[in-house]
């Protein structure tokens, strides 16, 4: 199997364009010199999603480390301006989620046509 290239489109990224709006990519590079990537992000407004799996089950963002590293990442995305949501993967297409998520939209396309 052909490994995708990145940033990519997939199945969620399709039902992300459908029910926030935007154009969502998958695994997309935020950083311009680390190998960090969002698990789906919606460049334009600078707001991302990460689906954090193996939580309950000693995947790697549980353990020591893997929680530094992720601290790491998400603090310097927060320093570049992204708004980062996490959620688990059972959470991946929930209400609340959409709910959420569409806040954030919404009031970061505020911010940007006030800066007009």
């Amino acid at each position: 199997m052909k490994k995708p290239k990145y940033p990519c489109k997939d199945f969620s990224t399709k039902m992300y364009d459908k029910l926030l709006g935007g154009e969502w990519w998958a695994e997309w590079y935020f950083h311009p010199t680390r190998k960090w990537r969002f698990d789906y992000a919606l460049p334009e407004l600078k707001i991302a999603i990460e689906i954090d799996g193996g939580l309950f089950t000693g995947g790697r963002h549980s353990g020591g480390m893997g929680q530094y590293k992720d601290i790491q990442k998400m603090n310097e995305a927060v320093s570049m301006g992204w708004l980062v949501f996490h959620y688990i993967p059972d959470e991946k297409f929930s209400l609340e989620m959409r709910k959420q998520v569409a806040k954030a939209i919404s009031l970061r396309k505020e911010e940007k046509s006030a800066e007009k």
